[in-house]
């Protein structure tokens, strides 16, 4: 039976700022994978509009770590990378949520890493009031998930596409856009 989840993303502390429509691949007591399919909507409500997502997604919401990573996927393979640095996400009912710092740890097709949107976390803080604790944990938590993609840790290892428990996978990876 296929579990269908909304993603939504909030600003600290429970702005709605983004969502989209995914499916549950596998939950434990640590993570949800979901895959989010070619083609989705994404309902950007601090910019007002509506975003097609044009490749398709594993995408990993952590109920432990400070991010979430978004892994598009083009002929079978991992392309490039979308990572927030966010409190743990929840699973309520049938939605994903989770609270984005705006800053983001971002692979583009064929380059390195990078981090990107360090100036609308510097805005948001002012803008939201974040405290300095939480301003520190932010960037302790963006060292923290640059270390776990540079020593290849879940979800960053090699193999982890193969790894994800589901003839889902297997389809959704054969019918992705073609590049």
């Amino acid at each position: 039976m296929t579990t269908t989840l909304t993603v939504k993303s909030f600003k600290h502390p429970n702005h709605l700022h983004y969502e989209w429509p995914t499916t549950l691949l596998q939950e434990t007591d640590d993570f949800l994978v979901v895959s989010s399919a070619a083609g989705r909507q994404l309902k950007h409500y601090t910019k007002g509009q509506t975003f097609t997502i044009e490749l398709p997604a594993i995408e990993i919401f952590s109920k432990t770590e400070w991010f979430t990573a978004s892994l598009d996927i083009q002929q079978g393979r991992i392309v490039s990378a979308y990572c927030n640095i966010a409190k743990p996400s929840q699973r309520i009912g049938d939605e994903i949520h989770f609270v984005d710092f705006d800053v983001d740890y971002v692979k583009r097709p064929d380059q390195g890493w990078t981090v990107v949107d360090e100036d609308e976390f510097i805005e948001n803080s002012k803008r939201y009031s974040y405290t300095p604790e939480l301003i520190e944990r932010v960037y302790i938590e963006l060292s923290k998930l640059m270390r776990r993609v540079e020593t290849k840790q879940f979800p960053f290892n090699e193999g982890f596409l193969e790894s994800v428990p589901s003839q889902h996978v297997v389809s959704f990876m054969q019918n992705d856009v073609q590049g």
